[in-house]
């Protein structure tokens, strides 16, 4: 029980270090509420390559992390079911434990967004 718990306090320190670098991505330049204040100059040819790649490699990464945290929060809401229900937590309502289980198991399989915000960071 203490191994497992050991691993959802390793698990919460690094979802909080996800969502510290998410919000990170948020307070940066290139953030859409930021992209306002900028102006991006054309080259010649009258394209900014160099802005739509930098874009669209702040979206890919800011899904990833979004992906990483939602999917670190499912991973964290699941084994404190688990050591809850080993410490007996649930006596009586193993039918809701199953079927909050099994819900988190098919969100986790359909990549769907987390219904409770992820931990945030200090």
């Amino acid at each position: 029980m203490q191994a497992m718990s050991a691993g959802i306090e390793s698990l919460v320190q690094f979802q909080k270090d996800v969502q510290r670098a998410l919000d990170d991505l948020d307070g940066s330049p290139v953030a859409s509420h930021q992209m306002i204040n900028h102006d991006v100059a054309m080259d010649a040819s009258g394209t900014f390559a160099e802005a739509m790649q930098l874009w669209s490699a702040y979206v890919d990464v800011k899904m990833k992390l979004t992906d990483l945290s939602t999917q670190l929060k499912r991973q964290i809401e699941a084994m404190q079911m688990t050591v809850q229900y080993v410490q007996g937590t649930y006596e009586g309502n193993e039918d809701d434990f199953t079927a909050k289980y099994a819900q988190l198991q098919t969100d986790y399989v359909d990549n769907k967004p987390a219904l409770t915000p992820p931990v945030k960071a200090p």
